[in-house]
């Protein structure tokens, strides 16, 4: 998506803040309105604060276990499509 190793650097540093900003690094989630908190759950860094919020609010261990499928499941998600496009610039 970049022509320079400058220009991916940029780009990375936005994706980077656009996702703290949604995953409530920056601002106390659980005040935020319902849409916010569903669309932190977008985020890989939105699903570990609820695991982290849950185990240190006195939750069960087992209650890390949605948490971590859906950082799973983004990963797999985001790395197949790095995979496919990838694919597509090199053989171009």
């Amino acid at each position: 998506m970049s022509r320079t190793e400058r220009q991916a650097d940029g780009f990375a540093t936005m994706v980077t803040f656009a996702l703290l900003l949604l995953g409530g690094n920056f601002v106390l989630i659980s005040q935020a309105p319902e849409a916010l908190r569903r669309l932190a759950l977008l985020t890989p860094n939105g699903w570990a604060l609820r695991g982290f919020t849950d185990l240190a609010t006195g939750a069960a261990a087992g209650s890390a276990v949605r948490p971590v499928l859906a950082i799973l499941g983004l990963a797999a998600v985001l790395g197949a499509l790095a995979v496919l496009v990838g694919r597509r610039r090199v053989a171009t």
